[in-house]
């Protein structure tokens, strides 16, 4: 039972990962806007946030609009086009 409960677990969170890697590609930002890393940064925030529209990609970009002043702060940073976060250094 155990094992079972965690192989779900692993399937649920690979789907997550997966999911978010398609629609950073994929979402309202362009890609190469975004941190390179930003699927790993921001699995967590789909998780805790927006699981239950795991694998829809479109609802869980809509999720994470929605609820995006309850990112993390990394998951926010990587998600933030690139020039702003440079505007915001050289300030």
């Amino acid at each position: 039972m155990k094992h079972a409960k965690l192989n779900s677990s692993r399937a649920l969170l690979s789907a997550a990962a997966g999911t978010l890697a398609v629609l950073l590609v994929a979402g309202a930002t362009p890609a190469a806007a975004q941190a390179p890393d930003a699927a790993d940064r921001c699995t967590p925030d789909v998780m805790r946030l927006c699981s239950e529209f795991v694998p829809d990609a479109d609802r869980i970009v809509k999720c994470l609009k929605v609820k995006r002043r309850q990112l993390s702060p990394s998951c926010a940073s990587a998600l933030q086009p690139r020039s702003a976060s440079k505007k915001k250094n050289r300030s």
